[in-house]
């Protein structure tokens, strides 16, 4: 249900909001890989820059950090996700105004909405095309300007500056805005939590 939930809210997604299809890529049916199932992809050096002037120096800690922050980031989302379709949060609520119903229902349907929207924004955040590789992030622009700076030659730094500055100003926005949206969902899915009861074993329910 959760999958199939996504799905349509996805395909009602206001005019401006880019989709995985709109890059030539299907809508994911289900959700993205298990945390641990699928690695993003390493983040190279031991976050010391390389020799070179303090402002290339700057530069590439700038890369480096948020290329670490978007793979933090990322990593919380899909970990949302997943725990969203194993503890059933939106049936559950349902289930539970249905059974208080009358007035008692008002916060809890309340609630419903304010999960699944953020539940579904969430989504559309993490699947949809970033400024920036959403695995790798700054990373080759990051290696290329240390090259640049160990050689340093003027016309090898100038380029992989603009490349390194570039990444950076597209990427942080995106890092900040996964970063958002994974805290609401938080928000929602403990408030949820509180007010429902444990949910069965996985092995007592059906997927």
């Amino acid at each position: 249900m959760h999958a199939a939930f996504l799905a349509l809210l996805l395909a009602s997604t206001p005019p401006g909001a880019e989709e995985p299809a709109e890059r030539g890529q299907p809508v994911p049916e289900a959700l993205p890989a298990r945390p641990g199932e699928e690695l993003p992809g390493d983040v190279s050096g031991e976050g010391k820059p390389p020799p070179g002037s303090p402002e290339d120096q700057a530069l590439w800690s700038a890369a480096h950090e948020v290329t670490l922050r978007i793979t933090v980031t990322r990593a919380q989302a899909n970990k949302l996700q997943w725990e969203a379709r194993d503890h059933r949060y939106d049936e559950r609520l349902g289930e539970l105004a249905s059974k208080a119903g009358g007035p008692q229902a008002g916060p809890i349907l309340e609630l419903q909405q304010r999960y699944r929207a953020a539940l579904a924004e969430n989504y559309i955040t993490l699947v949809r095309r970033w400024p920036v590789d959403p695995t790798r992030g700054c990373q080759y622009p990051m290696l290329h300007l240390a090259s640049a700076m160990r050689a340093g030659t003027p016309a090898l730094l100038e380029p992989s500056r603009s490349d390194a500055r570039s990444c950076v100003a597209s990427a942080r926005p995106a890092a900040e805005a996964m970063a958002a949206s994974s805290a609401a969902l938080e928000r929602l899915s403990a408030e949820a939590a509180r007010l429902l009861a444990p949910p069965p074993p996985a092995a007592a329910r059906a997927d």
